[in-house]
């Protein structure tokens, strides 16, 4: 299941979570969310990105395979 979670903290930074991404994909679903955000008159400015483990995983038809390079 996808799932995107927003961690707002008191010192008003914004933390980013996409679970269920697989690949690149959730760099895209970030560049949606940021897009939208920017609509709306939200100055969005990214001060890190963390590959989880699931970038590595690319999904194809139905099925996971997995890319281990030692980053992780």
């Amino acid at each position: 299941m996808k799932e995107i979670q927003v961690i707002i903290n008191e010192d008003g930074s914004v933390k980013i979570l996409y679970k269920g991404f697989y690949g690149g994909k959730c760099f895209l679903e970030a560049q949606k969310l940021y897009k939208k955000l920017k609509a709306l008159g939200v100055d969005v400015k990214i001060e890190s990105m963390v590959k989880t483990e699931e970038y590595y995983i690319q999904e194809k038809q139905g099925t996971r395979q997995y890319h281990l390079n030692g980053d992780f």
